[in-house]
């Protein structure tokens, strides 16, 4: 079973776009393929589906084998790409936590115990932690959360963006069997690849990712419109209307919350974990220079 779990604001739905895309060739090549739109609707979900329980962890009291079975409908790879099985990226105002995603140990191992015996090849896409922490500020004021970055800031700081400490807690949760890791700065030029391994089959072309950016963020300017607005809908509704009021461009600089120094500082932490990522047991990173040349489209 693999198992694309995002993060959020690496390009994931750009990514699930394109699996969608190929879903043919998916199909073709023996593999279910499940992303957001078919793993979000109301008893539908993922936990639905396969009988699983991420609060309590480990298989409901309705489980059967034959969930299993009805969601690979009769193909013998099941290929899953749900960002929101990590689970939240940090802890709540009232509890905060020192780690990235908190919670995503006990929900892949939930997630491992529904499938069991099948193992678990996950994939995971990181990001640069000042541009992913900006990026994930930005998309909650678009859900109509959000407070000020500071406070953000203070549940997650740079520092916390570990991805090397996410990846430890993925390999530990019973029966996974490898994280494939690619960073969202080599994207979209290592798509086809990770498509590829996620089918286990060199089935994906650079076509099925050649589309728009999707869920751009906002600008400076933008940020604060949306961030003037009360919580909930009326601020959701700011932050569509600051998307195309003051787009991101030279008259509307990106929101960027933190100064050269530090976002230096978070690259070059970043580096390390990479260069950290690329010698760990049972971990395969994608890089482009490491790639064959990819298949046309």
């Amino acid at each position: 079973m693999a198992v694309h779990l995002g993060a959020h604001k690496t390009a994931s739905t750009h990514f699930q776009k394109g699996l969608r895309r190929g879903g043919e060739a998916f199909v073709a090549a023996g593999a279910a393929l499940y992303t957001p739109p078919e793993l979000r609707r109301a008893g539908e979900k993922l936990k639905d589906r396969l009988g699983l329980s991420f609060v309590r962890g480990g298989r409901r009291k309705d489980w059967s084998p034959e969930m299993l079975a009805r969601t690979a409908r009769g193909h013998g790879r099941l290929v899953l790409s749900e960002e929101n099985i990590l689970g939240q990226m940090s802890g709540t105002a009232g509890r905060p936590e020192a780690r990235l995603y908190p919670q995503a140990g006990a929900r892949v191992a939930a997630l491992s115990e529904a499938v069991a015996p099948l193992p678990l090849m996950l994939f995971l896409t990181i990001r640069e932690p000042a541009g992913f922490l900006a990026s994930a500020w930005s998309q909650s004021l678009y859900g109509g959360y959000g407070e000020s970055f500071e406070t953000f800031a203070g549940r997650i700081p740079l520092e916390g963006v570990d991805w090397c400490g996410l990846v430890e807690c993925l390999l530990a949760a019973p029966r996974v069997a490898g994280v494939t890791v690619w960073r969202k700065e080599d994207y979209p030029a290592v798509a086809v690849a990770a498509a590829n391994a996620l089918a286990g089959a060199e089935i994906a072309r650079e076509d099925w990712f050649d589309h728009a950016a999707l869920h751009r963020g906002l600008s400076a300017r933008g940020a604060a419109h949306a961030l003037a607005a009360p919580r909930g809908r009326a601020r959701a509704k700011a932050a569509g209307e600051a998307r195309r009021l003051y787009p991101t461009g030279p008259d509307n600089p990106p929101f960027r919350p933190f100064d050269d120094e530090l976002t230096a500082l978070g690259a070059e932490f970043y580096a390390a974990q990479w260069r950290r990522l690329r010698a760990m047991p049972q971990v395969r990173c994608l890089e482009p220079a490491r790639l064959a040349p990819a298949q046309g489209g």
